[in-house]
């Protein structure tokens, strides 16, 4: 039995339609009619209930149609630390401002307008909004303690020194009014004592900071080039190193290892399993690490140690030791896979620092092979 041309040209459209799911469809019409071509006087006829406006035509959509849902970026403010014990230290900084303005308006002669100066408007504006912005950022950044008050402090007074100074701008102090010209100096002065008081602290716990990071960085700190997953530098912080280490002409020995193991681990327990193993492999070996050595992360799980100034049976031994913690490390944690291995090779080299890790990588693969 054939089928006509209207017909089959309804069942395509029909199937079409299913394809494109996010066009609508009248249910309540039939699915299959004759295409009907209008004639001119049809095209010229207006409709016999045109839409009054555009919320009235939304207004007739099928109902099948949902509503368009806007979703707003979920943005959420810096979190902002105790300063001196105080929650509320940026609200009562506010009022603070709030009472330099209140002086000034009770004891000062207010200026006409004429009398501005536009360049100094901006200029202290712009002092007083970049101040703001850094005591946000610095409360956002540390951690609350002794160093992150003093700071704070020391920030918010010069703060309330160049507020002093813009509201000069609008109001004249008499000279009689002796203390009021002398509060923008005061609090800028208090301000850079503060400061420099805490800058000094910030020094000493920099100092220890250091001590603690040594081995996870060295000679320079570089935070773009920190991985996520281990806190560990990246390759590109390995690569600079080797560089530094060759512009020297020191000689050194660079040694990857690697736990195939992992991606066994992955499998059976899954991926957070496996990362958090990569993570307390990380530590361990730090514990291992001598002062002036240095541990990065390559890729997946593949690391990097830096052994300068060991080369021969020296750098050998090292190497030993740390596959040798890796592999009991292994043991412990995963019995069933496979274990760790590791290659090395010096660091004054004829190739590149790419292409040393990469040949180190291909050596790995290489063994695991073979293996």
């Amino acid at each position: 039995m054939g089928v006509g041309p209207d017909a089959a040209r309804c069942g395509a459209m029909d199937g079409h339609l299913r394809k494109r799911s996010w066009h609508f469809r009248d249910t309540t019409a039939p699915q299959c009619q004759p295409a009907h071509t209008p004639g001119p006087a049809e095209l010229l006829e207006p409709p016999a209930h045109p839409p009054a406006t555009l919320y009235d035509e939304l207004s007739h959509s099928p109902p099948s149609i949902a509503p368009m849902k806007i979703v707003m970026p979920n943005w959420r403010p810096w979190p902002q630390v105790n300063v001196g014990g105080l929650r509320h230290f940026g609200h009562l900084l506010a009022l603070g401002l709030a009472g330099i303005t209140l002086l000034y308006a009770e004891h000062a002669v207010a200026k006409p307008v004429a009398a501005w100066h536009l360049i100094d408007l901006l200029s202290e504006g712009l002092a007083v909004l970049m101040l703001s912005v850094w005591l946000v950022q610095l409360r956002a950044s540390r951690p609350e303690g002794h160093v992150t008050t003093l700071l704070c402090l020391g920030l918010a007074s010069l703060l309330a020194g160049s507020w002093a100074d813009l509201m000069d701008e609008f109001w004249k102090v008499p000279h009689q009014v002796v203390w009021l010209w002398g509060l923008e100096s005061s609090l800028n002065l208090l301000g850079m004592g503060l400061l420099t008081w805490g800058l000094q602290q910030w020094r000493g716990e920099q100092l220890a900071l250091n001590q603690q990071q040594q081995r996870r960085e060295r000679l320079f700190r570089e935070h773009r080039s920190v991985d996520a997953l281990t806190q560990l530098g990246d390759a590109s912080y390995m690569q600079a190193q080797l560089l530094r280490e060759r512009a020297a002409g020191h000689p050194g020995q660079l040694l990857m290892l690697a736990w195939p193991g992992l991606e066994a681990v992955q499998r059976e327990q899954g991926l957070v399993a496996a990362e958090k193993l990569l993570q307390e492999a990380a530590q361990m070996l730090l514990l291992y690490l001598q002062p002036d050595e240095l541990l990065c992360r390559y890729a997946a799980q593949h690391w990097l140690v830096l052994l300068p100034e060991r080369s021969g049976p020296a750098a050998r031994e090292r190497s030993a030791l740390l596959l040798q913690a890796l592999q009991l490390f292994a043991q412990a944690r995963a019995p069933k896979a496979p274990r760790p291995q590791g290659v090395s090779a010096e660091v004054l080299s004829l190739l590149s620092p790419d292409a040393l890790m990469l040949s180190l990588l291909q050596r790995l693969e290489a063994d695991g092979a073979a293996a």
